[in-house]
């Protein structure tokens, strides 16, 4: 049920280095097996399981945007709110920046190889086909080749390190 499950927290004093500038960033998100979901106007999808990145903007400030999907919205608006009900944030990758990044994010994953999740997933607004990717193997922040580039790695109230058990671990060249 949305709102019910505990905060997702932010290790440290993350949460407040956060801009509260616009800006742009993409949520790694993890589910360990496929999921039937009703997202909104996209209607009944199955997702696959795995990881999920998900591109998107924060005109209006990165911190509050973040924050909103920490706290597991109550009020489903967006489509990324209705999986954030089946998903579970494992990295936040985000740059403070004017400029909307999410479609230049959202062509570079594709152009690394990484599938569509679902069409038309949070791109309503635009013309990607897309801001919803799946990959089999953690994915690196370094897909993105954006310079200014921040990540951070979230933890579950409770949990020391995240793990997710069974999720492959971020290949190091």
């Amino acid at each position: 049920m949305p709102g019910d499950s505990p905060p997702r927290c932010m290790p440290g004093d993350q949460a407040a280095d956060i801009p509260r500038g616009p800006g742009s960033y993409v949520l790694v998100l993890w589910m360990a097996k496929p999921c039937p979901l009703a997202i909104g106007s996209l209607g009944r999808v199955t997702l696959p399981g795995g990881f999920l990145l998900y591109t998107g903007s924060a005109r209006g400030g990165l911190r509050g945007r973040l924050q909103h999907y920490l706290r597991r919205p109550a009020h489903l608006h967006w489509h990324i709110d209705y999986l954030m009900q089946a998903a579970e944030i494992l990295e936040i990758w985000y740059a403070e920046s004017p400029a909307r990044l999410e479609c230049v994010w959202a062509g570079r994953l594709r152009g690394a190889g990484l599938k569509a999740a679902t069409r038309h997933f949070g791109s309503s607004d635009c013309r990607c086909p897309t801001h919803l990717f799946h990959a089999n193997i953690r994915p690196s922040p370094d897909l993105l080749a954006e310079p200014d580039l921040r990540v951070i790695t979230l933890a579950i109230e409770g949990d020391s390190q995240r793990g997710v058990a069974g999720a492959p671990a971020v290949p190091r060249g």
